[in-house]
């Protein structure tokens, strides 16, 4: 990846700016006028947030952002900016990949089993390309899993199947670390 951050900007920042930019233009205008027609108060920050954003990237010599001017300009605090970049990413991911038509077609299955139910949402996850969502959910079922206590051969087979996933993920990131820990 290129960096093209100076000391002004932080990575995270920048960071978020790509993953923004890497949704299609014409998904992320979609998105813009669906939420525009809400007109609730969680959608209002949203689209004033979206609005800098699209201004800051169709610039041909970028201006420095400053979080703190940004969060201002919306009415929040530093915190809250913070979580409004994250949540706006998620929805924005959401929205590109269909994720709530898909997921109601997923709810019509059994629910009794947790454990199948949530694999079978992860697998539709990594289908689709959802992998970074993904990899929270994988995290969660690890979790239930190994709180359970009971490993049995079917577990072992799915805890394969997550750190298979898992690894999949942090050596497509170059995330050492991350895979040299989950291997």
């Amino acid at each position: 990846m290129i960096k093209q951050c100076n000391k002004d900007n932080s990575i995270a920042d920048f960071n978020f700016i790509l993953q923004y930019k890497a949704i299609p233009h014409n998904v992320r205008k979609e998105f813009y006028y669906k939420l525009k027609w809400k007109s609730s108060a969680k959608s209002a920050k949203r689209i004033k947030l979206i609005e800098i954003i699209e201004r800051y990237i169709s610039q041909k010599i970028k201006p420095n952002w400053d979080r703190e001017a940004i969060a201002s300009k919306i009415g929040i605090s530093k915190e809250s900016y913070s979580c409004l970049k994250c949540r706006l990413l998620q929805s924005l991911r959401e929205y590109y990949f269909n994720w709530k038509e898909v997921e109601k077609k997923l709810g019509s299955r059994n629910k009794n089993d947790v454990l199948d139910f949530t694999m079978v949402r992860v697998r539709k996850m990594i289908e689709l390309g959802m992998m970074r969502r993904a990899k929270n959910t994988l995290f969660k079922v690890e979790r239930l899993i190994l709180a359970d206590g009971k490993i049995n051969a079917d577990n072992i087979i799915l805890l394969s199947e997550i750190y298979e996933h898992l690894l999949i993920y942090y050596h497509r990131q170059r995330n050492k670390l991350r895979f040299n820990i989950v291997y």
